[in-house]
């Protein structure tokens, strides 16, 4: 008899296939766009992470306790100490790389048009130990006597490889110092920001021309386990004093929580796909139950239980929602397999639009591969048509045969 059930349940969902077909519809387009979604949130989330760590942070950083964080390239943030840390640092078996930086604002002249700029001094060989930025540099090679630019600045402000122009900063007197420069070689990264508001220069010119001999911003670290990079940096306490030593997540902490706010927006869209999907498989059932009344009742007649017939119409309204998700899934999956191999240019979207938004992440964003993202919406649309086929299959369960079999 259960196999007969189930077979009742199949001959339902294809007697009137336009309503199935509407009703698979929802499911396929609703699942479909959640995995998508749920993907290119993962893909963008960890695009931002990677430029975090890739040419930002590092595994772990150190500051001066004295860093303010509301004037970061203020030189009072510098630490006088930078050698000292750097090889308590380096004692750590778990450290792979130590990289210093000096970081101060500017504002760059061509001659004819000037724009604010980030420069950010740098030991060539040591940076690469932590970042690899060394990978990125074009048309020609760092230079302690010129400045690695950004492609994107370079190209507003008309300048090529050989060209000159000035730095203007304060030094950490307060005296206002300007700097002749000249372009050693571009910046052409995938992390927007970078390309369009960065120069590199030499670390010991840096510290000359600021007035701030053997001092440093910041202390980058690579360890040799980006998950126990905490553990490290709880280490690197205990050992080095007058500093601040935060791990990654530590300092990302703002960004763990707009991924978070993410998530939470994913389940959100698929809490209203699921009521949506419930909708119809009320409405499908419903009607697929008043039609039927007859057949109801000659099955109650010839002696099926109220179970049994409730049952073929849950059975319909979860193999509906099985279906429906199922080929959402495959749909899903295919887009994510482009845009998980080809990847979305946010760089190009954001340049088409006039604006990067400041937000510093790969320009090329590629989706993710994750289960989660096809075994929960495909289980919980499951249950969840199953669930609501139950109140109009109750009112099936009901029905008295003799009732249903004078209906016309």
């Amino acid at each position: 008899m259960k196999s007969y059930v189930l077979s009742l349940a199949a001959k339902n969902i294809l007697r009137n296939k336009r309503r199935t077909v509407l009703t698979f519809s929802m499911l396929v387009f609703g699942v479909s766009f959640y995995i998508l979604l749920s993907a290119l949130f993962e893909g963008f989330d960890r695009a931002a992470f990677e430029s975090i760590i890739n040419f930002e942070s590092g595994h772990i950083k150190a500051r001066s306790d004295k860093y303010d964080k509301d004037f970061p390239f203020d030189p009072e943030n510098f630490m006088e100490n930078s050698s000292a840390v750097m090889e308590s640092i380096r004692k750590d078996p778990s450290v792979l790389g130590v990289a210093p930086r000096i970081l101060f604002s500017a504002e760059m002249d061509n001659g004819l048009d000037d724009t604010p700029v980030l420069v950010t001094g740098i030991d060539p060989q040591a940076d690469d130990s932590v970042f690899g930025l060394g990978e990125y540099f074009t048309d020609g090679s760092f230079d302690p006597t010129g400045a690695v630019v950004g492609a994107d600045l370079a190209k507003e402000m008309s300048l090529y490889p050989g060209d000159p122009f000035y730095i203007t900063f304060r030094t950490k007197a307060g005296a206002y110092y300007s700097l002749e420069l000249w372009v050693a070689a571009l910046l052409k990264s995938p992390d927007p920001a970078g390309n369009k508001t960065r120069i590199f220069i030499d670390i010991a010119l840096a510290s000359n021309v600021l007035g701030t001999p053997g001092a440093a911003t910041e202390i980058a670290v690579k360890t040799d386990n980006l998950k126990t990079a905490a553990k490290t940096a709880e280490r690197l306490r205990k050992r080095t004093s007058g500093v601040s030593i935060q791990s990654w997540d530590e300092m990302s902490h703002g960004f763990t929580q707009t991924m978070q706010t993410k998530g939470k927006m994913s389940q959100i869209i698929l809490f209203f796909i699921l009521i949506i999907a419930m909708i119809g498989i009320v409405n499908t059932v419903l009607i697929s139950v008043f039609e039927k009344r007859k057949e109801i009742g000659t099955l109650k007649a010839i002696g099926f239980s109220d179970s049994e017939v409730r049952n073929i119409f849950v059975l319909e309204g979860a193999i509906v929602g099985f279906i429906g998700s199922l080929l959402g899934a495959l749909l899903g999956a295919l887009f994510n397999a482009y845009l998980s191999t080809v990847g979305l240019d946010y760089g190009a979207i954001m340049e088409g639009l006039g604006d990067d938004m400041g937000i510093g992440f790969l320009s090329i964003v590629r989706t993710t591969w994750n289960p989660e993202h096809y075994i929960v919406p495909v289980t919980l649309s499951t249950l969840a048509s199953a669930l609501a086929a139950y109140l109009p299959a109750r009112r099936a369960m009901k029905m008295d045969p003799a009732e249903a079999l004078r209906t016309t």
